[in-house]
């Protein structure tokens, strides 16, 4: 039974923007596009995923599908999640 439930909002129990910016910048580095995560983070923070990558494809005329990137994207950020998911485990 489930006696409580805990809301993250970032920052409270894992910082997770750092880990956004990481898969990110994973993603576009796949299509040619050099950029940091703190430039990703300043820039991009509190934007969709999906706007992310449409405003880089359009600033770099990436001929490609979002989808496509969103795919990638979700990959790279199930790999920077296994520690913090391994923390909730122990939680």
């Amino acid at each position: 039974m489930i006696k409580a439930v805990i809301f993250d909002m970032d920052g409270v129990i894992s910082n997770t923007e750092q880990l956004h910016a990481k898969s990110n910048q994973q993603v576009l580095r796949s299509y040619g596009i050099k950029v940091s995560r703190t430039f990703l983070s300043d820039n991009y923070a509190g934007m969709s995923t999906k706007e992310l990558f449409q405003d880089f494809f359009r600033r770099y005329k990436i001929n490609k599908r979002v989808s496509e990137a969103m795919a990638k994207n979700g990959a790279s950020w199930l790999k920077c999640l296994i520690g913090v998911l391994r923390l909730y485990r122990v939680l």
